[in-house]
């Protein structure tokens, strides 16, 4: 495994990480209502569905 896959799981392994600590506890209608805590969590699923470039190149 090159660096460039280390770093990129790394990424993932820390927005799943980020993502359990934003949503515990957290019920759907309180997410969908705070806006701020809702743009953090779409931004961890953008981090998590970000294609992983190196698997082109090897």
């Amino acid at each position: 495994m090159n660096d460039r896959t280390l770093y990129r799981l790394q990424d993932i392994i820390e927005a799943i990480d980020l993502i359990d600590g934003l949503l515990s506890d957290v019920a759907f209608e309180e997410l969908y209502h705070d806006t701020t805590r809702r743009a953090a969590f779409e931004r961890f699923l953008e981090i998590l569905s970000k294609p992983h470039a190196t698997s082109a190149m090897n």
